[in-house]
């Protein structure tokens, strides 16, 4: 069960509010032989407006609840007031009101859960989003669980080294191209601190879901002691 709260004031033609004043909410038709709306006066109990009718208070306000076990899809209701001697009686037609649904199921994780274009409520906090991963001081010559570090052929002129960045099973990225962060810190061949970031054009390659493979220009990796910060954020 899920509710949806409506509320509105009540004003006169002076922008006054109209204490008092008689409320009658009705499925949307048009005209006032259209069927009463079933709503309720708070977000959890039973008690409801009988025939839909309900009065405003000191301030002309006056709200409602609407339940999903009623209206699954939402409704629309016509709203109409009238308070003789003080207001023209009147109202507004079709006015949508969506029905909230449950919150987003954490261990909802099968095909049809997570990778859904919508999840259960609206996907708040869902798990299937881009994750950030980091692993810092790699130097060249390494192996880890994480880092697997390799020289190898080139994929194009001047790339002999690639990292394979491998992340553990409940690190996996979700997606085949995420976005890939180079960070260097070392001494060049002639005894200069470097401490930047390698920009583009290092390639970074999808292998599977738990590797990525980083390959770093020829001069990016020789001449000098480096360590390397990988992030990847997909």
């Amino acid at each position: 069960m899920a509710r949806m709260k409506y509320w509105q004031y009540l004003l006169n033609e002076e922008g006054m509010p109209v204490n008092a004043a008689t409320i009658q909410v009705r499925t949307a038709g048009g005209t006032t032989s259209a069927a009463s709306a079933t709503i309720y006066k708070t977000h959890s109990g039973t008690e409801i407006y009988q025939d839909g009718f309900l009065d405003t208070d000191e301030s002309g306000y006056f709200s409602f609840w609407c339940d999903s076990a009623n209206y699954p899809l939402g409704i629309d209701i016509d709203i109409y007031w009238s308070k003789p001697g003080e207001i023209t009686a009147g109202s507004v037609q079709n006015v949508y009101i969506p029905i909230l649904y449950e919150q987003v199921d954490e261990g909802d994780s099968g095909d049809d859960g997570k990778d859904k274009l919508v999840s259960n409520a609206l996907a708040h906090g869902w798990e299937s989003r881009p994750k950030l991963w980091s692993v810092t001081g790699v130097s060249a010559g390494i192996l880890t669980t994480d880092i697997r570090v390799t020289s190898a052929g080139q994929p194009s002129t001047g790339y002999d080294y690639y990292y394979d960045v491998i992340r553990t099973d409940e690190d996996d990225l979700i997606q085949q191209y995420p976005i890939v962060q180079v960070y260097r810190k070392g001494t060049d061949d002639i005894g200069n601190d470097l401490n930047d970031a390698i920009s583009p054009p290092f390639i970074a390659q999808y292998i599977n879901i738990t590797t990525t493979r980083v390959w770093l220009q020829t001069s990016e990796v020789s001449g000098g002691t480096y360590k390397y910060n990988f992030t990847l954020i997909g």
